[in-house]
Parts: C-alpha cells; sequence; structure tokens
C-alpha cells in the first residue's frame, strides 16, 4: 500500500473543512436574505457563521476588524446600506476573537492577561450580583458587562496573543490611517454644515460623535507626541508640527469642549515621563495652546466657562444626577453597595435600553429604565440640555448600576490595565496610554466616555500594543 495515502487523505479532508468553513457563511447568507432580507436578524445569524469562520485569525486581525467596524460602520449604517444591528458588529469581533484566542492561547503564560482576565470576572460577578439584587431582564446584566468591558476585552486579547512586532507595526499604521482620514470628513463638514455638532468624521448619526471624534484624534496626537520626543529633538519638533491638526484642529471644529478641558492632564503625564527640561516645555505647549484659542477666540469658549460657572454654584446636570441617586439609595446599605441593577441607573447601557425606532437593541425587549427620564427632565428643569449638563455619567453609570462596590471593581480594572503600562513607561506607545486613561477619568466624570466604543477601543488598542509589545517576539507567527 501507498504509505503517502494516508497522509494525502488527511490533506484533503483538512481542505473540504476549511471550504465548508468560507463557503458556508455564503449560503447561508443567500438563505437568509431570501427569507427575511438584509435585516437585523440576517446580520446576526451571518456573523455568527462568519465567526467562526474566521477563528483562526490571529489577534491583531480581530483587533484591526474591531476599530475598523467601531469607526467605519455609521457611514454604512446612517445610509441605509446596512441595518443598525451593524453598529455593534465591533463587539462580535473582539468576543469572538478573544474566544478564539484563548483556545488557542490560555493565559497562563502572561501575568498581565491573568490579573486583567481577573479583574474582568470580578466585575462580571458583581454585575450579576447586583441583577441578584434588583431582579429584572436577563439580558441586562450581560448588556452591561457587555459594553463596560469591551475595551479591556480587545486589551486581553492582544495580551494573551501579542502580535510580532511587523503584525504590530500595521495594526498602528491601520489606527492612524482611521484617524487621519477623520480630517477631510470634518473639514468637509465644518464648511458645509458648520462647526461644532456636525463635525463628527466619520461617526454619523452618533449622538455623542463630535465630542468622540476629537477624543480619538487627541489619543492619536497623544501617540505622535510620545514618539517624537521619545527620539532627537528635530523628530519631536516634527512630531509637534503633525500632532498639532489632532490635538488642536479637530478638537476645535467639533467644538469639544470637554476634551479640549481634559487635555491638559495627559499633556501632564507625557511630560512627567519625558527627558530633559525643553522637552517637557514642548509638550506642554500644544495642549496650552489649544485652550487658550478656545477661551479666547472661539465663542464656545466663553460657553465653556459659563458651564463651569454654573456648576460651581450647583447648577450642574452631574450635581442633579447626585442628588437623584441619593434620593434612589436612601438609606439601603445594599443599594449603595450594589446599586440599582445593571442598565437600570444612569449608564449607557441604561439609556440604551430606551424605545427608540429601529434600534437593534429592540431585539432584546429590555424593559425602558425608569430612571434615565427622570434625571434628564430635572436636569433640564435645572441646567439646560447639553451633554456637560445632562445627567448622563460613565462614573456615576457605574455606581447607580452596580453601587460602591461595583464603582471600585471598575477602578481595579483600570488600575490592573494602568499598572504594565506605568511599569513600561520609558516606552513611547506606554506613555501616550497612560496619558488617555488619565485623560479618561474626567472624561467618564463628565459624560459616557468609558462607554463609547470608539474612543474606547482606539484607547485599548495603544494600551494593548504597548503592555504586549515584549512578548511580540514569542508570537512571531501572528
Amino acid at each position: 500500500m501507498d504509505s503517502t495515502i494516508g497522509p494525502n487523505r488527511r490533506k484533503t479532508a483538512t481542505a473540504t473543512v476549511g471550504a465548508a468553513l468560507w463557503y458556508l457563511p455564503i449560503v447561508v447568507t443567500g438563505l437568509a436574505i431570501w427569507r427575511w432580507g438584509l435585516d437585523t436578524r440576517t446580520v446576526i445569524i451571518v456573523g455568527s457563521f462568519v465567526a467562526v469562520a474566521l477563528a483562526p485569525l490571529p489577534s491583531w486581525a480581530w483587533a484591526a476588524l474591531a476599530l475598523g467596524a467601531s469607526l467605519l460602520s455609521r457611514i454604512f449604517t446612517s445610509s441605509g446600506l446596512l441595518p443598525n444591528v451593524f453598529d455593534f458588529a465591533d463587539f462580535g469581533l473582539i468576543y469572538a476573537g478573544l474566544a478564539a484566542v484563548l483556545l488557542r492561547r490560555g493565559i497562563r503564560s502572561r501575568p498581565e492577561a491573568r490579573t486583567l482576565a481577573f479583574a474582568l470576572l470580578l466585575l462580571l460577578v458583581i454585575t450579576c450580583l447586583s441583577w441578584m439584587l434588583q431582579p429584572s431582564d436577563i439580558a441586562r446584566p450581560f448588556l452591561t458587562f457587555a459594553l463596560w468591558a469591551e475595551p479591556f476585552a480587545l486589551i486581553l486579547l492582544l495580551i494573551a496573543e501579542p502580535p510580532s512586532p511587523r503584525n504590530a507595526r500595521r495594526l498602528f499604521v491601520w489606527f492612524t490611517f482611521l484617524v487621519v482620514a477623520q480630517l477631510p470628513f470634518a473639514i468637509y463638514q465644518a464648511v458645509t454644515y458648520g462647526e461644532g455638532d456636525p463635525v463628527v468624521g466619520t461617526l454619523s448619526g452618533s449622538g455623542a460623535g463630535a465630542h468622540v471624534i476629537a477624543g480619538v484624534g487627541v489619543l492619536a496626537g497623544l501617540a505622535m507626541l510620545a514618539w517624537g520626543f521619545s527620539g532627537s529633538f528635530g523628530r519631536a519638533v516634527f512630531a509637534v508640527v503633525v500632532a498639532s491638526p489632532l490635538l488642536i484642529g479637530l478638537p476645535l471644529l467639533a467644538d469639544a469642549k470637554q476634551v479640549i478641558f481634559a487635555v491638559p492632564l495627559a499633556a501632564v503625564v507625557l511630560a512627567v515621563c519625558a527627558r530633559g527640561a525643553v522637552r517637557k516645555l514642548m509638550i506642554l505647549v500644544v495642549p496650552s495652546i489649544a485652550l487658550v484659542v478656545l477661551l479666547a477666540v472661539v465663542p464656545a469658549g466663553q460657553i465653556a466657562l459659563s458651564f463651569l460657572e454654573q456648576a460651581s454654584e450647583g447648577q450642574s446636570g452631574k450635581i442633579v444626577a447626585l442628588h437623584i441617586l441619593q434620593g434612589e439609595f436612601g438609606s439601603s446599605l445594599t443599594r449603595w453597595s450594589f446599586g440599582l441593577g445593571p442598565a437600570n441607573g444612569l449608564s449607557r447601557a441604561a439609556y440604551l435600553t430606551r424605545p427608540e425606532k429601529d434600534s437593534a437593541l429592540l431585539l432584546l425587549e429590555l424593559e425602558p429604565a425608569p430612571l434615565p427620564p427622570v434625571a434628564d427632565a430635572e436636569a433640564g428643569r435645572t441646567t439646560g440640555g447639553t451633554s456637560f449638563n445632562t445627567p448622563l455619567s460613565s462614573a456615576f453609570g457605574v455606581l447607580s448600576d452596580i453601587g460602591v462596590v461595583g464603582l471600585i471593581a471598575f477602578g481595579a480594572l483600570v488600575l490592573s490595565v494602568m499598572a504594565p503600562l506605568w511599569a513600561r513607561r520609558r516606552d513611547w506607545l506606554a506613555q501616550a496610554a497612560l496619558a488617555g486613561w488619565v485623560m479618561s477619568v474626567p472624561l467618564a466624570l463628565t459624560f459616557d466616555w468609558w462607554e463609547q466604543p470608539p474612543f474606547m477601543l482606539s484607547l485599548a488598542l495603544i494600551s494593548g500594543l504597548a503592555i504586549s509589545a515584549s512578548g511580540g517576539a514569542e508570537a512571531s507567527g501572528s
């Protein structure tokens, strides 16, 4: 008997299985479109089969697809080319990719991965415990956890299977391309529709698009500054020139006052990590210019100052939110400890349960959270309707949903990422990631920034690449 028959049969079987994995989604797509058309159910069914077919992809490819989906999906959904459920494609890509990578690699070889995985598990347990104490729809704790955990899952994905240096560069170039591509969109939108809220880049139709796209641009600008100041003086000057449109131009075009006020904190982090007094001073110059221009030249700066004055006098949507939470929690130790239940407070997950036309979340048939409309109405009577004065806030959202214990667990999750970044603070990418996390704290107090995928996935990408860099050589095949 020919000894090559066995291996040939195995190769043929492998090729057949591989072909089936790719052709099966095509067949399922045709059947689903024939049965339901190109709607939400079709996308979910086809997406599930595609996720199985893409399981062999390396971590960096999953990350690239998820980041692209979070920044580009609204171009297709707002134009009607795809159903709105596609706006959530990044969640499926990240969690499917993480499952595939963990099955291949596990997390035992990386202490950072073990710590992060434990922190994620702790947050999940507390979220479910909060739901058990305040029973509601069974999907609520998982929807809320998925929203909070998504950026950390992306970091875990990259740490568990570190990209090779070449693939890490590809991934960062892809991120840079996506951000730089926002500039022509932003300029066109500013010229055509006016500056401010209409300037959303590719996030058309997103409620916080103007602020979020400015935040994403700032993250790329911070990374550019950190790269420049890690090298020669000439490279630092070049980085300042290139980063300025992202750090100054995009936030001013989008009238992203929250971002501009938070950037100096990020600059301080970069300055602390930089070597030499001249470099430290140059890093602080760019955000200082942006702040001066906002307050002295742009009319919106005066509006921002008036908001701050109102807040100092107690007229703020966030203060209204605190008063409402005090009334809801009362003297209940259980509520103070574990909150009102996931997606029942003032988190973005709670706001997403409101019945909106064509929302993909309508498929979950969740009961609308009762607190957001009450808090919005009270804040509107007290302060006026702006994102600065809305009760919506990621920090207060975590507190209201899962209480003080949950807020501590979420803080531990953030620290589980920042600690390894601080240990690598001499690396320019780690510096940029640290600056981004510090900047995210006041932003999360002001609005729902910890729950905005385009911003948080960009920050998670930088963080994951920085932490996984030391393990990239082990994964040269990925």
